[in-house]
């Protein structure tokens, strides 16, 4: 597996997507290949390897939903996610998944699948909703950055304090809620504050803080 990472020129899947790299962390894998070659490799067909198992689980309702956050601004704004519970629910915890800095991606989906699969409710809300898409990865990793940082934390904050209260609104939740997060948020200063809410967990190759 190293001697795959370090030959940028044989790394052809992005490694969020390939669970058997979830042990690596981005900063890890950063470190180890060219940002032009990891953007090369995020971009290439070859994702076709996306991990859906979960995804695809016909045991799992699926639902494209929105919810109403103030957000930064108290704007209303309603706020995109995927919404995921096994097809025949008894009142269970929810479990909010926070995508990394590439959005809500298939991969994160995949998680909350899995969630819903061990019998949580799990939700995957796109932060990135009032911005729209990531910039691509063909022009490196600066414009991402710069895409992620204009973002407060204050109203990531408030969506996610607005997801958590929709899903305690479910009929088939127990009013417990959980967040587990991936790479992105991890430096964020509100990171501290995702106490408030509820469990935390927040995962960069699955590395618990």
């Amino acid at each position: 597996m190293t001697e795959e990472i370090e030959n940028a020129s044989a790394l052809i899947i992005d490694p969020a997507l390939d669970p058997q790299l979830d042990h690596l962390s981005r900063r890890a894998l950063l470190g180890r290949v060219s940002a032009g070659a990891v953007a090369a490799a995020v971009i290439t067909p070859a994702l076709a390897q996306t991990p859906k198992k979960a995804l695809e689980d016909p045991d799992l309702v699926k639902s494209e939903i929105t919810f109403t956050s103030n957000g930064a601004d108290g704007k209303p704004t309603e706020i995109k996610g995927l919404l995921v519970m096994p097809k025949h629910p008894r009142k269970a915890g929810a479990v909010i998944v926070v995508h990394e800095i590439f959005g809500l991606s298939e991969h994160i989906k995949d998680v909350a699948c899995r969630f819903a699969q061990a019998g949580f409710i799990a939700f995957a809300p796109d932060l990135f909703t009032r911005e729209g898409e990531v910039p691509p990865l063909s022009g490196g990793f600066g414009p991402l950055m710069q895409f992620v940082g204009k973002i407060p934390d204050k109203q990531i904050m408030e969506d996610l304090k607005a997801a958590t209260k929709m899903l305690r609104s479910k009929k088939e939740s127990n009013k417990k809620v959980g967040i587990v997060g991936f790479c992105g948020e991890d430096e964020s200063p509100a990171n501290g504050s995702l106490w408030r809410i509820g469990q935390r967990d927040t995962c960069c190759g699955c590395r618990k803080t």
